[in-house]
């Protein structure tokens, strides 16, 4: 079984030698092809069976590739750092380059018999590659994403307290109240600190009218300014147990089995406002395609399940990598396209180094949920040889720390 079977092969064949000869059937036919050489084949087959030798060499070429270059990456991946690169390269010199230098070898020793006429058009397609290689080419990014009205309020108790009223679903105008809650800890700490205020303030007043306690005067100015201040923070913050409506819009998902006098705490969402009138989307992009994008670069979005493609444009990409996933639509814990493993409740973390890109869509969506699909965006074009030699450069640099 030595070769993958190729003894076998050879013995079912009743071919001896098949390696080494389909090389040679293999390499003097694209000496041939190549360099117009008149070398005639190493030895006398059929047309079919000579053909097919030829494949096989390619064949096996293409698989050995192949196979010397993932225990290339094997041999790196297992061995420490030093040891694996100095494996890696080994096995990538001696067992794929070296055939090819060889090769090349034989070439150059008989490029004086190749023909001008040849020879010029091998000059030409090496340039047209070379310049197919270097000319900018634009590229698509796909990416995940979620489509979302641009304003969106969502509604949360912000500390735990009893609802009090509670905005049925439907249309609101700005202002309008849709929640109120009432804490009976913080109605009992504001009677405790206005008490006190009270109490300062007649002190104080008596030491004024006291000459003999005038020396107490700044220490109970200064009590008393405390206690005010922490009066305000509480009546601030009383202040957020009565959430509005910051914008005109649809107030919904709320949840029907909640009414006046329920206790809910500062996690449980009681409701979304939304504004359809205009959608933004947010893709997840890789790392290695976010420097191709740029703001104002024009995309389609295509809805997941319906046929319908919606234009769109880049407004800016993030800065720094997603942290968390903040839309449970692409996590593939609930069947998105997303890899995700779980921190804290119900919190996904992307296993990519991904980054999130807002785009505008040129029309809304005519939905009153997210919406979960593909967004096509317009790369900055870029040159195949020039970002193969940046990720060279940068895998160089990341493996050079030993």
């Amino acid at each position: 079984m030595r070769f993958d079977g190729y003894f076998i092969l050879s013995d079912v064949l009743n071919f001896p030698n098949l390696h080494e000869r389909a090389g040679a059937m293999a390499r003097t036919r694209l000496r041939r092809m190549v360099l117009g050489l008149r070398d005639p084949d190493p030895e006398v087959l059929s047309p079919a069976a000579a053909r097919n030798l030829t494949l096989f060499a390619f064949a096996t070429w293409i698989y050995r590739l192949g196979v010397f270059l993932a225990i290339a990456w094997a041999v790196y991946t297992f061995f420490f750092k030093l040891l694996g690169v100095f494996l890696l390269v080994v096995e990538i010199l001696w067992f794929v380059l070296r055939p090819i230098a060889s090769e090349l070898a034989v070439w150059k020793e008989r490029w004086p018999e190749v023909t001008r006429p040849r020879r010029l058009v091998l000059y030409g397609l090496i340039l047209v590659v070379l310049t197919l290689l270097a000319m900018p080419w634009a590229f698509k990014v796909d990416a995940p994403a979620v489509a979302h009205p641009e304003r969106q309020q969502f509604v949360y108790s912000p500390s735990p307290a009893q609802l009090v009223d509670f905005q049925q679903p439907g249309f609101v105008s700005q202002g309008s109240v849709l929640a109120t809650f009432q804490a009976p800890d913080l109605d009992a700490q504001r009677a405790r600190t206005q008490a006190t205020v009270q109490a300062l303030e007649q002190r104080l007043a008596g030491i004024i009218a006291d000459e003999q306690g005038r020396a107490h005067e700044q220490a109970t100015i200064r009590r008393l300014h405390e206690q005010q201040a922490e009066f305000q923070a509480i009546q601030d913050e009383a202040g957020r147990l009565r959430i509005a409506a910051e914008f005109d819009g649809h107030w919904r998902d709320v949840p029907p089995d909640y009414h006046a006098g329920t206790w809910v705490d500062t996690q449980t969402l009681l409701g979304v406002l939304v504004d359809p009138s205009s959608w933004v989307i947010d893709a997840y992009v890789e790392q290695r395609t976010i420097d191709r994008l740029q703001p104002g670069a024009p995309a389609r979005f295509h809805i997941h399940g319906h046929p319908r493609v919606v234009n769109a444009h880049v407004l800016f990409m993030d800065t720094t990598r997603t942290q968390r996933l903040s839309h449970t639509l692409l996590d593939s814990r609930y069947g998105g396209p997303i890899s995700t493993q779980q921190a804290g409740r119900d919190e996904g973390v992307p296993v990519d180094a991904l980054y999130r890109v807002r785009l505008k869509l040129a029309e809304p969506l005519p939905y009153q949920h997210e919406v979960r699909g593909t967004v096509h965006i317009d790369g900055e074009p870029r040159s195949l040889l020039w970002d193969g030699t940046r990720w060279l450069i940068g895998v160089l640099i990341r493996e050079s720390g030993f």
